[in-house]
């Protein structure tokens, strides 16, 4: 009888664990935890994926809609939320 209580009690810890309320952003991210950044000058991009360097700093990759169609895009970030200006032009490479 004890395994059985026990063992509903982690499966019922499992459960709300699984169905809690996320965390609240970092504000030292980016000054509100978020970070939106054009690419290219018509507009249309998004991210595809992000990779987080040894280093931290935060490289997305994806498109934009730049001048004859669809572009391969990425954007490096510095751990703070910040583009990394030392990488492509402004932190950015189409």
């Amino acid at each position: 009888m004890k395994k059985v209580i026990f063992l509903a009690t982690l499966i019922l810890l499992q459960v709300a664990s699984a169905v809690a309320q996320p965390g609240s952003l970092d504000s030292s991210f980016s000054n509100d935890g978020l970070v939106r950044t054009k690419i290219g000058s018509i507009g249309g991009s998004y991210a595809r994926s992000v990779a987080i360097q040894n280093d931290g700093k935060i490289v997305v990759a994806g498109a934009t809609l730049e001048g004859s169609g669809l572009n391969f895009g990425l954007i490096r970030y510095k751990s703070n939320g910040i583009p990394d200006n030392t990488f492509g032009k402004k932190g950015q490479l189409t």
